[in-house]
């Protein structure tokens, strides 16, 4: 009887080490799981992204196939913004209207209307869709379904917000935060708050003239425009100042980190780089890092790529017959996108210093935008012809197999 009860004992000493080793390890990943949302992603966000990276990896010669197309517009499709998990991409134009699709089911499934001008700019927080336009707002979009926050037959205007004094140019979402930024042409730039809904921060410089385009990685912010001019400021310092948002104050050299002449003529998009890999060394271009890289398009018709910090013309690109309208660097790959009023896309090298896939006539009107869709290994593009178009970014080899158009 007693070694039967020291049995016993034994298999519920072990079964609750198991419990607790167990508990243990469901605490960890609660850890890591609350780690990622805190900030601004999900693992599904993370795993897609890797297995985008190992896809472009494989890829020695890029080319891109038309996948699909999507119509509705009415007038000019000037932005564009995928959603980071899900396969749904939303698109502004001209005509006041933004228009959710469905890319995997190949429809659409929401039109937005509540601008009364152009929408000039569009981007994704969570599953809240935030909108900027020439009619000096800021709008966030989201399901009145709290059960479905994608239930896009659901979805309205929950919130405008007002403060820009002139036309809204570019509204960028921060990673790993709840700020969204945006430039306009009253020459200032200013952060939302968007869980609390209001304005935050502004910042605003004499020098400054019509500021087009903005991008940020985790340490800068960077915008250029009309004045032709790279304007770099350091993204904590600006987050953690006192401005109160309602004034425009100048910038103060403490959050200004750089300013510099990039091209001789209106400059339409940057793009700047970010560390691929952050556990290891910093990925490298031209032995600078990543994120001190930065790509502008102009109406010069070039390409330039800058160090931030230094102001210095790393290289210059030259191929596209008008204005360059879109740009986006693919720090995995030493990659540039970019698209124009030449009707092309066009992929540079860095690393090889030169251009290695162009693809003529991708629209029927000059090309305004463009996105890269990394975890689906997607191009989408929109243009003056009304049409947003998708593209699939393989090897030159499989596109041939694959006998895309």
């Amino acid at each position: 009887m007693s070694s039967i009860l020291e049995k016993k004992w034994s298999v519920i000493f072990k079964l609750n080490q198991k419990i607790m080793n167990l508990e243990e390890e469901l605490a960890k990943s609660s850890q890591t799981i609350a780690y990622l949302k805190a900030n601004g992603g999900t693992v599904r966000t993370q795993e897609k992204k890797l297995q985008g990276v190992e896809a472009l990896k494989s890829i020695d010669f890029p080319a891109i196939g038309k996948k699909r197309e999507f119509t509705g517009h009415r007038d000019a499709i000037t932005c564009l913004a995928s959603h980071n998990t899900e396969s749904f991409l939303v698109t502004g134009s001209s005509d006041s209207t933004l228009r959710v699709y469905d890319i995997e089911l190949n429809c659409q499934v929401s039109l937005l209307r509540g601008h009364t001008h152009s929408v000039n700019g569009v981007d994704w927080y969570k599953n809240t869709i935030i909108s900027c336009a020439s009619d000096m707002t800021v709008r966030l979009w989201k399901s009145k379904n709290k059960q479905n926050a994608l239930d896009f037959d659901q979805f309205y205007c929950s919130k405008t917000l007002v403060g820009h004094d002139h036309s809204v140019s570019q509204i960028k979402v921060l990673e790993n935060s709840q700020f969204a930024v945006s430039v306009s042409r009253d020459c200032t730039i200013k952060f939302w708050d968007l869980e609390q809904q209001m304005c935050k921060r502004t910042l605003s410089d004499d020098e400054h003239e019509w500021l087009r385009c903005i991008d940020a990685n985790e340490s800068y912010i960077v915008t250029a425009g009309n004045d032709t001019r790279v304007w770099v400021y350091d993204l904590k310092k600006i987050l953690s100042s006192n401005n109160d948002g309602k004034s425009g104050n100048k910038v103060s050299q403490d959050s200004m980190v750089n300013n510099f002449p990039a091209h001789d003529n209106v400059i339409e998009q940057i793009s700047i780089g970010y560390n691929v890999e952050k556990n290891k060394k910093p990925h490298e271009i031209l032995k600078t890092r990543c994120e001190h890289i930065v790509v502008t398009a102009s109406r010069d018709k070039q390409i330039r790529v800058f160090n931030i910090l230094k102001g210095d013309c790393i290289l210059s690109f030259t191929g596209h017959e008008n204005w360059v309208k879109d740009v986006q660097i693919i720090p995995e790959m030493s990659w540039i996108l970019s698209v124009g009023e030449d009707k092309t896309f066009r992929i540079w090298n860095i690393d090889k210093k030169k251009q290695i896939f162009m693809r003529k006539g991708i629209h029927d009107h000059f090309v305004n935008r463009m996105v890269f869709d990394l975890p689906r290994m997607m191009v989408y593009t929109g243009s003056v012809d009304k049409s947003c178009k998708v593209w699939g970014l393989m090897s030159e080899n499989e596109f041939r197999m694959q006998g895309l158009s």
